[in-house]
């Protein structure tokens, strides 16, 4: 696990668009709709599970993204 640069832009109730960007270049894309996961980058497998304040994004179960509530309600 390593800290990623990222962007947000949030709108209410938990709609939030996150881009994170990739260590060797690129970015990944995750589309949250009422603190859940709607979509991600096109032609990857994405799944969500929320534990906490904290949500775990898996790409294709090779990847693991870990968001704190704060980056999709602010805080």
């Amino acid at each position: 696990m390593r800290s990623c640069a990222f962007r947000v832009s949030r709108g209410p109730g938990g709609t939030a668009s996150v881009w994170i960007a990739l260590p060797g270049g690129g970015e990944r894309y995750f589309d949250f709709r009422g603190g859940q996961l709607a979509g991600s980058d096109p032609g990857v497998s994405a799944s969500h599970v929320r534990n906490g304040d904290l949500n775990m994004v898996s790409v294709n179960g090779a990847e693991r993204y870990e968001l704190p509530d704060a980056v999709l309600f602010g805080g």
